[in-house]
């Protein structure tokens, strides 16, 4: 006798294989998204890390190192790092100005940029991200202890007199004009970073801090380094002291190490060094 239906048992053994294959094929494609959303978060991380670190690469490399009329050409910290760069100002500064035409926004070839994580005034502990301020006009010398000392009586007057002539124009006609494009810019240029850290290689060792004797002076290689993770202050503290060869690697942190252009006191010394050995 024939038999013309399944019994309970095969019915249940083949929905019990259905459902390990359907289960199978689920769990595949939820782990191949969820390996495709982390390897898609890990390229847009690379891509920002690499924007912002050719960014502040670029502004390094274009640091002057005639500034001994200026304030210190560069200083730095291991969190925060200020120095004057070079850019090329607006073509219209180039062009004559016609008496019928507004003040015009006052541009120069040097600004003074400073890079730090910018936190919150009411909680420290909130870090906002990368934060990049920018002093637009450096027109006039800053006569400082550093500066003034090695100036002449007659270049301390000539300064001083720049200022005057700077702050009588700052308060006349191009008020309008500057209040269009503010002379400090203060930019986060990222939320998402939550780690920076500078080194400062003065051509024998990295070191956590810049601060020259000499205004103009400037390191050999500046050491960049971002993250996405947040870390504690004592944490970031115990890192100070640990040798940049031997400290641990951030699978979220970024770095790049600018090579910059040395200054003539460095030059001199690395020279006499050489001959030395």
């Amino acid at each position: 006798m024939k038999r013309k239906s399944f019994t309970l048992i095969e019915v249940l053994l083949a929905v019990s294989i259905i459902m390990m294959i359907m289960g199978t094929v689920y769990a595949f494609y939820t782990h191949s998204v969820k390996v495709t959303q982390m390897a898609k978060a890990k390229m847009q991380d690379s891509q920002l890390a690499r924007v912002l670190l050719f960014k502040i690469a670029a502004e390094l490399r274009a640091v002057t190192t005639s500034g001994s009329r200026f304030t210190t050409v560069m200083s730095g910290e291991a969190e925060s790092i200020e120095f004057i760069t070079t850019v090329v100002p607006s073509r219209l500064v180039f062009f004559p100005q016609d008496i019928t035409d507004g003040g015009r926004v006052i541009e120069h070839d040097l600004r003074l940029v400073h890079y730090s994580l910018g936190r919150d005034e009411d909680d420290e502990e909130n870090i906002l991200g990368l934060r990049r301020d920018e002093l637009r006009c450096l027109l006039t010398p800053i006569i400082d202890e550093k500066s003034a000392s090695e100036l002449t009586p007659e270049e301390i007057e000539e300064a001083k007199e720049d200022q005057r002539k700077f702050k009588f124009s700052l308060d006349s006609d191009s008020d309008q004009a500057v209040s269009e494009q503010p002379l400090i810019s203060q930019v986060i240029l990222s939320d998402r970073i939550k780690y920076l850290r500078f080194d400062y290689y003065d051509g024998t060792q990295w070191l956590n801090r810049w601060d020259p004797t000499e205004p103009d002076t400037i390191p050999r290689a500046v050491k960049v380094t971002i993250g996405f993770t947040q870390v504690s202050e004592e944490e970031y503290r115990r890192e100070q002291l640990v040798p940049m060869e031997e400290r641990p690697w951030g699978d979220d942190r970024y770095e790049l190490i600018v090579s910059l252009i040395l200054s003539d006191d460095l030059k001199a010394q690395y020279t006499e060094q050489n001959h030395e050995e």
